[in-house]
């Protein structure tokens, strides 16, 4: 299978640390992308020595993979690889870093 790049600005992900927000929420598609990934790159910019506002958001509504467990008791995304690459001109990657893992 080849991968695919997704844009994370390309889509309106709604606020809030749910699987699905309901009308207009974009997240629930890229979700299911996510879930069904072997690799989850999280890729994103640092602005102002933070993680940029939209990789923020795309990992609050990943928190919502720790009250969702399969009949096995395992978070959505088992057996994954995810990475985090951080891109930039400032300092702050390390924090970057921690602050995403």
């Amino acid at each position: 299978m080849k991968g695919e790049v997704v844009r994370a600005l390309d889509h309106d992900i709604k606020p809030g640390v749910f699987s699905d927000l309901g009308n207009g929420d974009d997240w629930p598609k890229l979700r299911e992308k996510i879930v069904v990934a072997d690799i989850f790159i999280l890729a994103l910019p640092i602005w102002l020595g933070q993680p940029s506002s939209v990789a923020k958001r795309v990992m609050e509504r990943m928190d919502a993979f720790l009250d969702e467990t399969d009949e096995k008791g395992r978070m959505p995304a088992p057996s994954k690889v995810a990475l985090v690459a951080i891109v930039g001109n400032e300092d702050g990657a390390h924090h970057c870093h921690a602050a995403c893992f």
